[in-house]
């Protein structure tokens, strides 16, 4: 996401190029994604001259000056030139929109779904309660006072699925009664993902499993193995598609998902973005050191079908097929951001549980 910063760059074509890199293109092509993303940006650029200051000491005082005015920028983003399937950030941003408060003062907020109005459901692990909030005038009323990390709806909508690690058990809750019944219990489930036939897949992150479990009899099978810390899932629109990210891991997992539940075709497919470890090596001429585990957790996925996926950097979003879209950081980087949804009566509102609260954010979803 673009930063409210001033950039001035300026370079020529006889400045350093050999085998440990080409400075003239290298600042060439971020003068051009500086641009794209709409920055405030000034590239001074002439042939001749050389690796030295004669070029920008000549410039100097007109830069400084250029810094420092006082005008006002505003920011044009400009997609003309995006191939017809790329669904770039820029696409979701809207101008002028940033985050806003939905909810503060929680516990721990977690377990994020929304219905097919655009109503707002999450619990309050600390409190504990599970809420609902209103997608048209934004009031919040207590559905039960029960902590879950993972929260989705039957395929008839008329019951929320929840998980509870801490006793060991799926629940389901009726949205009229509030009765809380238990769907499968000597279960560590984390998060969930409901198929169209009611099949349960949840993640066990300290197993490092996927768990598939029977609609009709409650019992449980191991459909995946293998991912550090299985976290967040996912169902594309079409149900076809499962992902699962990794608490522990660089990627997010993309599985093919049967009318039975039974997963294959397991790809990590999402690469993501991981912070940089301040206490690692710097070498010369080599990448920054970065953290091994990116914290991927919850996730949700718009009527585009592009993934957004919480991590410890902020919201990574993907395109369908995986690939990056761009990275929204989250609103209070001091607290964990946990899970997101997208919401509101058009569904193009996305919700984020950032620790102690709600944020949401408009976006351009189409």
């Amino acid at each position: 996401e673009p930063k409210p910063i001033r950039v001035y760059m300026s370079d020529t074509s006889g400045d350093i190029d050999n085998p440990f890199g080409s400075w003239p293109w290298s600042n060439q092509l971020m003068a051009s994604a500086l641009k794209y993303m709409g920055y405030d940006l000034r590239f001074d650029w002439t042939q001749g001259y050389a690796h030295n200051d004669e070029y920008g000491s000549s410039l100097f005082p007109e830069a400084i000056q250029w810094l420092w005015r006082t005008e006002t920028h505003t920011p044009v983003f400009d997609t003309r030139g995006d191939l017809g399937g790329d669904l770039t950030l820029l696409n979701l941003l809207v101008p002028g929109e940033s985050w806003k408060v939905v909810a503060d003062n929680l516990g721990f907020a977690d377990a994020l779904c929304s219905d097919a109005q655009g109503n707002i459901y999450f619990s309050d692990m600390k409190a504990p309660a599970v809420y609902k909030i209103s997608a048209t005038d934004g009031t919040r009323t207590e559905i039960c006072k029960e902590s879950v990390s993972g929260l989705e709806f039957s395929p008839d909508g008329k019951q929320l699925i929840g998980c509870q690690g801490a006793k060991s058990r799926i629940i389901s809750i009726d949205l009229v009664s509030k009765e809380v019944k238990t769907i499968a219990q000597d279960v560590k489930p984390n998060d969930l993902a409901v198929t169209g036939q009611g099949h349960i897949l949840f993640t066990d992150t300290a197993a490092g499993q996927v768990v598939r479990v029977d609609p009709n009899t409650g019992k449980t099978s191991v459909a995946d193995s293998g991912i550090s810390k299985p976290n967040g899932i996912a169902l594309s629109n079409d149900g076809g598609t499962l992902a699962v990210s990794d608490y522990a891991g660089d990627s997010t997992w993309m599985f093919r998902i049967n009318p039975a539940g039974e997963l294959d075709a397991k790809m990590p497919v999402m690469p993501m973005r991981l912070p940089i470890d301040p206490k690692g090596e710097f070498k010369f001429n080599e990448p920054p050191p970065y953290v091994a585990a990116s914290k991927g957790d919850g996730m949700a996925v718009d009527k585009k079908g592009r993934y957004y996926v919480t991590s410890e950097l902020g919201v990574q979003i993907f395109d369908p097929t995986g690939r990056p879209c761009g990275l929204l950081p989250k609103p209070n980087k001091d607290q964990p951001l946990t899970t997101c949804i997208l919401a509101g009566p058009n569904h193009n509102t996305l919700i984020v549980a950032n620790g102690t609260t709600l944020y949401s954010r408009v976006l351009q979803v189409q």
